[in-house]
């Protein structure tokens, strides 16, 4: 449940909310993420799994390990996007760049340090939203990135990124509450960067998969429009009607089934974060080396 206006709860409403496990995620008015409410999940053998995390974060070695598995799939997903830009219009990634994000990626896996690979990341990104503007600028001129600005975003783009994250991020800490992980002990991030850096950590690998395509979407199918944006100060924000929508594209997606290769079965979006969890637990539990979550798709939103 997202709670996006100021209201009165009574404990009923928080009782009721804990037996049926439902989290409640409070945002600010506009749109910034508060704090959330979470059922009581109990679960088991928190304490050695814990236990493990905070060992890794400690050992440089182990810890840079997860941290290039991050990035990889990070990469992955990301390349994925402007692959399928490439095939489905005229866009085509320019040589420089295309040549930049290859040199960027072959050297994540040589990578000694966690600085010089956060490093690589900002970079990669930034190429990354520098190719997406050059789509943009053709496709949709008023949706351009410019910069990315944050508190407050400071135009359309900056603001969908931004709300979009936040609900990926409190989706995320509620599948972390299903596990016995901690989600204050990062890899990828530090622990300065938010009290829950493991919620970080996973939205990285999600946001080209979640977020950067729901907003493709909006936009192919031109469901956003001046009336769900507003300019207050310095930063532009979306409207009551602009959070319900994408709200409404972000919760179908998540309830959206792809078949998963390895599984052999069927999996929302929800479900494959979950699965993402688990994996991390199976990887300190000593049974299965966590591998991220990459796209082995291109052609589907």
């Amino acid at each position: 449940m997202y709670v996006m206006a100021p209201m009165t709860f009574s404990t009923k409403l928080l009782e009721l909310a804990s037996r049926y496990e439902i989290p409640i995620h409070f945002f600010h008015y506009y749109g910034f993420y508060v704090g959330s409410f979470h059922p009581n999940q109990n679960a088991s053998g928190q304490s050695e799994i814990v236990i493990e995390q905070a060992l890794t974060y400690r050992n440089e070695k182990r810890r840079l390990i997860l941290a290039k598995e991050f990035l990889v799939g990070v990469q992955t997903n990301l390349l994925r996007n402007l692959a399928r830009l490439e095939r489905k219009s005229e866009f085509a990634l320019s040589p420089t760049n295309k040549q930049s994000l290859d040199l960027l990626r072959s050297k994540v896996r040589a990578t000694a340090d966690l600085g010089s690979l956060l490093g690589l990341e900002g970079k990669f990104r930034s190429i990354y939203y520098q190719s997406m503007d050059e789509y943009l600028k053709m496709k949709h001129p008023a949706y351009q990135i410019v910069k990315r600005t944050r508190r407050p975003p400071q135009n359309r783009m900056n603001t969908l990124i931004s709300f979009l994250n936040s609900l990926l991020y409190v989706t995320i800490i509620e599948q972390l509450q299903f596990t016995p992980l901690h989600p204050g002990i990062p890899f990828l991030h530090s622990t300065r960067d938010h009290r829950q850096s493991l919620a970080l950590d996973i939205s990285e690998v999600f946001k080209p998969v979640i977020v950067d395509r729901i907003i493709l979407r909006l936009l192919s199918y031109r469901m956003l429009n001046e009336s769900c944006f507003e300019m207050k100060g310095k930063g532009c924000f979306l409207t009551d009607t602009g959070k319900q929508i994408v709200i409404k594209a972000y919760t179908q997606t998540l309830n959206t089934s792809i078949f998963h290769r390895q599984k052999q079965r069927s999996l929302t979006y929800r479900q494959l974060i979950q699965h993402e969890c688990s994996k991390l637990v199976e990887h300190f539990r000593g049974r299965q080396p966590y591998r991220s979550f990459r796209m082995w798709w291109s052609s589907c939103s």
